[in-house]
């Protein structure tokens, strides 16, 4: 197979652990696309040059992935390989996350001094953590130790060992992806130390629109595939593919598409969405020439009773979802609430033990 192009350029985090990263999607995309230039760009991210803000203080937001997106956008690189769990929680208008891979290791993993295990670090140690879950967890189980902010790369994380701290708590897939893994005191069991749930895993991030890339990750993404569907692909079933790629992202992609596409997004399914903080006036208005070939977990169509068009999947939902077309701006809304109930309701809830 052949790209429309023949160079890509693939943004990353400047640290080792980052571009070992990009290597392991490298290692996919190599054999398959052999006359593609695969150029790699690090950048620096807020994250990067900011070492001292705690990590539990910018959670969810775009701390190590402002830089790599903002070049995205202006079109100066073509993707990013990204840690998943570096995410922001609501991905911004115009991007796209083209897949999450399977996590080569969920874990949290316990590195000490001395080769104690958290069982057996001495009342009142200093173990250097980042995340506000990791300082919760250990306050849980030990709460006789001192949890220290913890910032830096691996390299210089570990390197924290030799300047004050007794162990440190970090993810075993970075260790394993470093070749560090002799380093690992303790794998600390998921049950009793809940890892991050995109732990280990890799996201490819895309321009939306970019259908040549997002054909090409299809094959490493683990998440579920929806697609909606409804006659004009203009208000309801556009709703519903914003949702879930800007806000449920991290269990689902999805897309959309009409039988008789209108050819265009309805004003007011772009105003009700920008209330939500995002712009969906670029996405399209599509039919299914521009989708086949792809496999869905769930096919929903929208409420459009028999005229609704017919497409394979593996399982079939029909959202009775009332047609906001020539209605107020209030009925959207209404609409759109009613659309987000029913992702969460089900797909999302039901999807959590997965």
């Amino acid at each position: 197979m052949k790209l429309s192009r023949n160079k890509i350029i693939i943004g990353t985090r400047p640290s080792q652990l980052a571009l070992q990263q990009v290597q392991e999607i490298l290692g996919f995309l190599r054999p398959e696309y052999p006359e593609t230039t695969w150029e790699i760009c690090p950048l620096e991210t807020t994250g990067d040059l900011d070492k001292k803000t705690p990590i539990s203080e910018v959670e969810g937001t775009d701390f190590f992935t402002d830089t790599l997106e903002k070049k995205l956008r202006d079109k100066e690189i073509d993707m990013v390989v990204h840690s998943a769990k570096d995410l922001p929680d609501i991905i911004q208008s115009g991007l796209l996350i083209a897949a999450i891979t399977e996590s080569i290791a969920p874990e949290d993993v316990l590195v000490s001094k001395n080769n104690r295990k958290l069982s057996e670090l001495p009342s009142g140690a200093k173990v250097g953590t980042s995340s506000q879950r990791r300082k919760e967890q250990l306050k849980k189980l030990r709460p006789d130790l001192e949890a220290i902010n913890l910032r830096g790369n691996i390299e210089e994380r570990l390197a924290k060992l030799n300047d004050g701290l007794e162990a440190i708590i970090i993810a075993r897939a970075a260790l394993i992806r470093l070749g560090l893994e002799e380093k690992i005191t303790e794998i600390l069991p998921v049950d009793i130390f809940p890892p991050h749930p995109l732990q280990g895993a890799l996201a490819i991030q895309i321009r939306y629109g970019d259908s040549d890339l997002l054909s090409l990750f299809s094959k490493l993404d683990v998440r579920k595939k929806i697609l909606f569907v409804c006659v004009e692909n203009s208000c309801r079933s556009q709703i519903a593919e914003a949702l879930v790629n800007h806000f449920y992202w991290q269990k689902f992609f999805a897309e959309s598409a009409g039988s008789k596409p209108s050819g265009l997004v309805n004003p007011l399914a772009i105003e009700v969405m920008k209330e939500r903080g995002v712009d969906i006036s670029g996405q399209i208005s599509k039919g299914f020439t521009e989708i086949r070939d792809r496999e869905f977990d769930y096919v929903i169509t929208m409420g459009c009773g028999d005229v609704c068009p017919v497409y394979p999947a593996k399982k079939k939902l029909d959202w009775k979802i009332p047609d906001p077309k020539n209605k107020p701006l209030d009925f959207f809304r209404l609409v759109r609430d009613d659309i987000e109930s029913k992702i969460r309701k089900d797909l999302y809830e039901d999807s959590k033990g997965e």
